[in-house]
């Protein structure tokens, strides 16, 4: 089952537009779930996130317009996380084997396809571009997976702990070493930018979604040199999702409770103290393509007054 509640967007006095989303929940009629988050989205608004089961078992969930609200089929009982999904459809995502985790990469038509086979090593994914290569981190080391070439083990080349966390189309990679933000391209030295955080998204002009601090606020990063940083809000959380557009989105709050919308011109958006509802909260927002459609999560009152996490997909009415 899928539901379109309408929302407007009523920017506060520093905007000078109204701006109107609708919001679907990403619901199936087939499976059970005892909430969802979307984490990612892409051009052709096709979600991925996870759910968990009745089981308690968390799973991973593909949602197109054409195919709904699918179960991705993790061939495993444990913890399925979702590193993203480019416009090919491929999706990035690991999932305990063993005591470790492995890294896949999967579509509907071919399946899963193992990235790395050493289930002595607990590999983490964080993102997939639209060449179809993957990024992580495993335990140590950052690491780069190719078509034709395979896993290769960046970090190895660098001092410090490192994680490869988003790689845009251009093959640059952003993350962090010993939690140090960098970039890096193949035929340079890794650019550090002096600052300390996270990374989660980066555009395809090299502009870096993420965190100062650990989670202390959402900030945006400039690959042009340590002087480009924006900060995105002063009440924490995280920066998760940038598009070729500059649109920020993530969460915001002591608890990451919050979901935002940021760009240059008009700041930091609040999405619930703009959304004309009164039976769901907007919790996060985790991804957002090009054309502004947003994947996230949102606390939506059920019939029986309780209230459920469930997965959303916002786009322009």
């Amino acid at each position: 089952m899928k539901t379109w509640l309408c929302i407007f967007l009523l920017v506060p006095a520093i905007c000078t537009a109204e701006i109107r989303y609708r919001m679907l929940l990403l619901e199936s009629t087939n499976i059970s779930t005892l909430g969802s988050m979307g984490y990612r989205i892409n051009s052709n608004g096709a979600v991925v996130g996870t759910y968990q089961a009745t089981s308690y078992a968390i799973r991973g969930f593909l949602d197109t317009d054409a195919g709904g609200f699918v179960d991705l089929e993790a061939p495993t009982a444990g913890v399925v996380e979702i590193g993203g999904i480019n416009d090919a459809g491929q999706i990035a995502l690991d999932f305990g084997i063993g005591l470790n985790t492995l890294p896949y990469r999967y579509t509907r038509e071919v399946g899963y396809e193992a990235l790395a086979h050493d289930i002595n090593i607990e590999y983490q994914v964080f993102g997939i571009n639209n060449l179809g290569q993957v990024v992580g981190g495993n335990q140590n080391h950052a690491w780069r997976f190719t078509e034709g070439i395979g896993v290769e083990d960046l970090g190895a080349f660098w001092e410090g702990f490192s994680d490869a966390r988003a790689i845009n189309d251009n093959g640059w990679i952003a993350g962090t070493i010993d939690m140090e933000i960098f970039l890096y391209h193949d035929g340079i030295a890794p650019q550090r930018l002096g600052y300390y955080g996270l990374v989660y998204g980066i555009n395809n002009y090299g502009i870096v979604a993420g965190t100062a601090g650990l989670g202390a606020a959402p900030v945006v990063y400039s690959m042009h040199g340590s002087a480009g940083i924006a900060r995105v809000g002063d009440y924490g959380g995280s920066a998760v999702g940038i598009n070729d557009r500059d649109q920020v989105v993530g969460d915001i709050g002591c608890c990451g409770t919050l979901g935002f919308i940021w760009t240059a011109n008009e700041g930091l958006l609040e999405i619930n103290s703009l959304v004309q509802t009164t039976n769901s909260v907007i919790t996060g927002i985790g991804g957002i393509n090009d054309q502004g459609q947003m994947a996230g999560g949102a606390s939506v009152e059920q019939p029986d007054g309780s209230w459920k996490d469930v997965a959303i997909r916002l786009a322009a009415c």
